[in-house]
């Protein structure tokens, strides 16, 4: 349920954004043509024309709110998002009450974005949108991005498509060229922006291999790749169903790679996109409007897609809070300074899935750099590295320490986490701190979010609460289906630590169910025998 949901959050707003895009121009652009020719036509009255065009550009002002706040979770959102959607409904009746509006046509979206609407904000209650606004991430300084920017690619990505889209079938009817119709033209979109986000993606990839590194992870729009314990996985996301977005996911062979490979790598996406955008372009117009490639216009939209896609890559903007367009991460490696050493930290980390590096091997002092730039689940992952460091280097007050620290950044930034990464957080206060009620707190935590991955890091987290708690027989039985998996992870770094902390678990089992049993032994020597004495 909470994809659909998602997706529908993602379709209101998108249609907000549009019509914010429509109606926003409506005064200037009536300005404009009435300074040109209104004034000078006697039968055109220039004030009920000015006073039609400013309600559309204060409706347009209102969707833009609209936009921003549900887009960027704000604590208005619902206000602002149920008042649009109700606007939409009530401007959408004499729309559906016309006979020539088609069913499959762009503006059914206008009153089937209100039903949404309507249905989302009203059910959502306004603590959920508190705490979404609790959690939103702020701008850091330095990182290339601007708060005026970041909204750019969108409207230079909408706008763009939709002139794009307008000239193509402008182009198909001046040339004969056969279009489709209904549902039929919507799917060619689509298909059209998942292709340029395939080849964008393959860019990525393929310049990732030239330079050694190892692909973990490839995602165009819902259809999901990612490599996990030396298996492949595949994953269709509903929630991204209409997402012409994408991520490649590459970590180094080579922890000491020059900072050439990862810029080359980086910009090989945008690079192919325009390199197919033009080449397409120039094909529609070298070759005949009958030639088969022509067909339903396909390959015009294709190259336009592909030079929108170049364009708004190379634009530095973040994407959903802690993640970087390609532009912003190319800035952020030229400029130096904290943004390059958390790229740096975190390949280090993904570099012990491929390579013999542990966690022993992290870089305190370039952790400690990177935290600079970090903020939100970042800077939670990164006190989780110090965590893991200590721990494989047998610092047990250290690692007690920097997990202590962890739960203290989840408790202060209020952080959604997955049910994935609570596993660490419970070995840690488990094993390190020697916890049980924190243990117990954050397994349950753990399973309200329903985990679904039941991998060697989860049986080491319930081994390590149970033991902790004193319930040696569930902990052995969790340590022998953990590490029966664990076994038959790969031969890199990160999965040896693994390794390791199931030896450590089994030490402290064995010693604690010894230490009981002397214990059992002292008391009942120590217990006077009943049997004997006298009546």
């Amino acid at each position: 349920m909470a994809p659909m949901l998602t997706l529908l959050r993602k379709f209101v707003a998108y249609v907000f954004g549009v019509e914010a895009l429509i109606l926003l121009p409506m005064l200037p652009l009536a300005a404009y043509a009435l300074q040109r020719s209104g004034y000078h036509n006697p039968r055109l009255s220039p004030i009920p024309a000015l006073l039609v065009a400013a309600s559309f550009t204060l409706l347009g002002a209102l969707f833009t709110v609209a936009w921003w706040t549900v887009k960027t979770s704000k604590r208005s959102a619902r206000t602002w998002g149920i008042a649009a959607s109700s606007i939409n409904i009530l401007l959408s009746l004499p729309l559906l009450l016309s006979a020539h509006i088609r069913f499959a046509g762009f503006l059914w979206l206008v009153p089937l974005s209100g039903v949404v609407g309507i249905f989302l904000f009203l059910s959502q209650p306004k603590s959920a949108v508190a705490a979404a606004s609790a959690t939103k991430i702020r701008p850091i300084p330095g990182d290339g991005t601007h708060v005026l920017v970041n909204p750019l690619p969108w409207l230079i990505g909408s706008a763009g498509g939709f002139a794009g889209y307008f000239w193509c079938v402008r182009w198909c009817h001046d040339n004969g060229v056969a279009r489709s119709y209904g549902l039929l033209r919507y799917a060619q979109v689509l298909i059209a922006l998942l292709l340029v986000t395939l080849i964008h993606e393959a860019g990525h990839a393929i310049a990732a291999w030239s330079v050694e590194m190892k692909i973990r992870a490839f995602v165009v729009g819902p259809f999901q790749f990612r490599k996990r314990e030396g298996k492949w996985t595949f994953r269709f996301d509903l929630a991204t169903t209409f997402s012409a977005g994408g991520a490649t996911g590459a970590v180094h062979t080579n922890p000491h790679q020059p900072v050439w490979c990862d810029l080359f790598m980086i910009a090989a996406g945008p690079l192919i996109n325009l390199a197919t955008g033009t080449i397409a372009l120039c094909a529609v117009f070298l070759l005949e409007p009958t030639s088969s490639l022509q067909a339903g216009g396909m390959l015009f939209l294709f190259g336009i897609y592909s030079l929108l896609a170049f364009a708004t890559n190379l634009i530095p903007f973040r994407i959903g809070g802690e993640q970087y367009s390609d532009g912003a991460q190319i800035y952020q490696f030229l400029a130096g300074g904290p943004f390059a050493s958390l790229h740096g930290a975190f390949a280090l980390v993904s570099s012990t899935l491929v390579t013999p590096l542990r966690p022993r091997d992290y870089d305190l002092d370039l952790m400690e750099r990177a935290e600079a730039a970090a903020q939100g689940r970042q800077r939670l992952l990164l006190r989780l590295f110090r965590y893991q460091h200590f721990l494989d280097c047998g610092q047990l007050p250290e690692a007690a320490q920097a997990v202590a620290e962890a739960e203290v950044i989840c408790e202060e930034l209020a952080l959604d986490i997955p049910a994935e990464l609570h596993t660490s957080i419970i070995f840690g206060v488990a094993y390190a701190t020697r916890n049980p009620a924190a243990a117990r707190m954050w397994w349950e935590r753990m399973e309200a979010k329903k985990p679904t991955r039941f991998n060697a890091d989860y049986w080491a987290a319930s081994c390590a609460m149970y033991w902790i708690e004193g319930n040696f027989y569930a902990a052995n039985e969790s340590w022998y289906k953990g590490a029966a998996i664990a076994q038959h992870l790969p031969k890199a770094g990160a999965y040896e630590f693994d390794r390791y902390k199931y030896s450590l678990l089994r030490k402290a089992i064995d010693e604690s169910s010894a230490a009981q049993a002397k214990r059992r032994e002292s008391e009942e020597s120590d217990a006077p025998d009943l049997a004997f004495q006298p009546a």
